[in-house]
């Protein structure tokens, strides 16, 4: 009886682990067809405190990344807030979008906040870059 317990157990376990090794397989194979397709319409740029990967047909960032550090948010004299949005020099033609917002009832929202770059010139003018920029409702 132990036998066949075990012989049934084993045949399920092996059919559940080639299914899940082909599904698996499949799975790997569709990632890296869909992730070329994105690798395309993205670009990823480096600025002074983040990373931006932007989409290019979307035309917003899928991801925006930075580490907020105390020396981003400890400084004797804080820089006064610009607002000036402006395309990314990086990647100008994609990025060219004050018309897109003008009298679209959405606002302009950084995705690293604009306080986080108040002590460091630069990073305060590149966090206006519209590559660090969705839509928001104003409320």
């Amino acid at each position: 009886m132990f036998k066949i317990v075990k012989d049934a157990v084993s045949r399920y376990y092996g059919a559940f682990f080639l299914t899940f090794f082909d599904v698996t397989i499949f799975c790997v194979f569709l990632s890296i067809k869909v992730c070329s397709q994105n690798h395309q319409d993205t670009i990823t740029i480096y600025h002074k405190y983040y990373s931006t990967t932007f989409s290019k047909s979307k035309r917003f960032p899928v991801v925006v990344k930075y580490w907020l550090t105390r020396r981003m948010l400890d400084c004797e004299m804080r820089y006064k807030r610009i607002s000036r949005f402006k395309r990314d020099p990086s990647i100008p033609e994609f990025t060219n979008l004050n018309k897109d917002y003008k009298n679209s009832g959405y606002d302009r929202g950084h995705q690293m906040d604009v306080y986080d770059c108040g002590c460091d010139s630069t990073a305060l003018v590149e966090s206006f870059y519209y590559s660090n920029v969705t839509p928001q409702l104003p409320s």
